[in-house]
């Protein structure tokens, strides 16, 4: 008899989102967990890995460990020492990975290269980044692309945008293309074309010389008005108290400025 801890207290039909805690227990004949990296088989579900024994009760991974799509095609690579629960805090207790049931859309102006995978529990979390692996058959890269314009990324439903994934590493040897990620979700090898080159910046123009400074005018002293007085005469040459008399000469200026004769 094989059992598992249900978190899920509504009285339906639980499935794998709902195991929780020590994951089986049981009495009699248990069955055998897949060895490390194993996908599935011998009466387990298609493309779901069993962790029983691989993570300690604080749900840290003891050990490397590689779990893998049905063939093999898409896989997670997760060092020992990871911490793994779900979205809502619960130790992990399998991991699914699946074929995309559905079509996705890729972005603008790139392509989705084979098939998607779901790899759940869906929004699982990781105390450091995992290994996302995918391979790739080349006769699938969309004419005008190469491998090295492979990259993986995940949709995210939030913003409608899809998300590359960090630390791409593109082996052609073996066809294969990996990424990094925190989480878990649906994830897509992409054809993506190169990145427009950016626009040169035009030269600034030269800057125009500095007009030479116009001379300062020289300064010139003009000498003050100069009166000289000559050719003085007067008319009566005797005269009473009280009378006129007319006195003419000859004014002339040899100063350099204009001026009044007092």
């Amino acid at each position: 008899y094989i059992w598992a801890i249900i978190n899920n207290t509504d009285p339906t039909t639980p499935n794998l989102d709902d195991l929780g805690g020590t994951p089986f227990g049981g009495s009699g004949t248990t069955a055998t967990p897949p060895p490390p990296g194993g996908g599935g088989g011998g009466g387990m579900p298609v493309g779901v890995t069993f962790l029983t024994g691989l993570l300690n009760p604080e749900g840290k991974f003891i050990q490397d460990f590689v779990a893998k799509s049905r063939f093999g095609r898409a896989f997670v690579t997760i060092k020992a020492g990871t911490i793994g629960k779900t979205w809502n805090g619960v130790i992990l207790s399998w991991i699914s990975i699946k074929p995309v049931e559905g079509p996705m859309t890729p972005p603008e102006g790139g392509f989705i290269v084979g098939t998607p995978y779901d790899f759940k529990p869906d929004l699982a979390n990781f105390s450091q980044n995992v290994t996302i692996t995918f391979i790739f058959n080349p006769a699938d890269i969309p004419e005008g692309f190469t491998e090295n314009n492979l990259t993986l990324a995940f949709y995210d439903t939030i913003t409608g945008t899809w998300i590359l994934l960090e630390n791409i590493v593109i082996d052609s040897a073996n066809h294969m293309v990996s990424g990094q990620c925190n989480h878990f979700t649906a994830f897509a090898v992409l054809a993506m074309p190169e990145p427009e080159p950016e626009p040169e910046p035009e030269p600034e123009p030269e800057p125009e010389p500095e007009p030479e400074p116009e001379p300062e005018p020289e300064l010139v002293e003009i000498p003050p008005a100069v009166m000289m007085v000559s050719s003085v005469s007067a008319s009566p040459v005797e005269v009473l108290t009280g009378d006129e008399v007319v006195i003419a000469g000859i004014v002339r200026n040899t100063g350099g400025q204009g001026g009044i004769l007092n």
